[in-house]
């Protein structure tokens, strides 16, 4: 396209069909992981969100915040709405309201009469709110911090099939070895991610993640058949040259080494000219 047509391509679009809605899934995991978190989770994000909304919806009760943050002296911070279907707007919704936590718990003990005559009738429900999202939003912000850090990664113009492959197995790493996590979060997480992978074209984005020079075969767990270069070559029949070719990538001889594709060279200029590095023009 671009060469014959003088074409550059900013993005496409697809039809229903089966192949293209399996990979789209992958590249919005983090969100859809989100949604597996466990009942608590999830009712600690909604009384974020109802906290967020009555002190942003009250002009009032805003600036009694305002004023708290100031005594304190601390910057004044505004509170963000989480949008309902983005969890990375969850996580900087928890972790803003765990900013002005202080400030918010000092202007419930101290001018409590002056946000329930701002409440209204509903001011018994929003005080029982208070109380409770402070306790539970260190876990929510705990829990939602890597699907956060996971969505940037995985929506961003420049992601790559490798990135996505790698972020999900950090996920699984995360989620998996860290035991200060909710027990019931992180099953209900690696079981989203078992299932999901399980569902993926896995063999291109394996290749994706082996056909990135400076990762190779590194990541993958050599005890697993599959991963061996047995695994990968005699999957199917090839050549001798192709043989060889394999081999050498995978060990990093040869024209394949680091020295003669340059890694190290491109590695460090590419931050430094404010570019990301081009993974294809390695290959060209």
């Amino acid at each position: 396209m671009e060469g014959d047509l003088g074409v550059t391509i900013i993005g496409w679009c697809s039809d229903a069909g089966g192949d293209s809605r399996a990979i789209s899934p992958l590249a919005n995991n983090s969100g859809l992981l989100g949604s597996s978190a466990c009942p608590d989770i999830l009712d600690a994000a909604t009384k974020a969100a109802e906290i967020v909304k009555w002190f942003s919806s009250h002009s009032r009760v805003a600036r009694i915040l305002n004023q708290e943050q100031l005594k304190l002296g601390e910057k004044v911070l505004a509170l963000i709405w989480a949008v309902i279907t983005r969890w990375t707007s969850h996580y900087l919704s928890a972790t803003r309201l765990l900013a002005v936590s202080k400030a918010l718990r000092a202007a419930v003990i101290t001018r409590s009469e002056e946000l329930e005559l701002a409440a209204g009738s509903r001011s018994e429900n929003k005080q029982k709110a208070r109380e409770s999202i402070l306790e539970e939003s260190n876990e929510d912000e705990d829990h939602l911090e890597p699907l956060a850090i996971a969505a940037n990664l995985t929506q961003a113009s420049n992601t790559r099939m490798d990135h996505i492959l790698l972020t999900l197995a950090n996920l699984y790493q995360i989620y998996f070895f860290e035991e200060s996590l909710d027990d019931e979060v992180r099953y209900s997480i690696i079981a989203s991610l078992e299932k999901r992978w399980a569902k993926a074209d896995q063999d291109i984005f394996i290749l994706a993640v082996f056909f990135n020079p400076y990762i190779r075969a590194g990541f993958f767990n050599t005890a697993h058949h599959p991963c061996t270069i047995a695994g990968i070559l005699f999957k199917k029949n090839c050549c001798l040259a192709v043989h060889g070719a394999t081999v050498d990538y995978y060990k990093g001889d040869k024209e394949f080494s680091d020295d003669m594709m340059n890694l190290e060279p491109l590695y460090e200029s590419s931050p430094a000219e404010g570019i990301d590095l081009n993974m294809v023009s390695l290959w060209e």
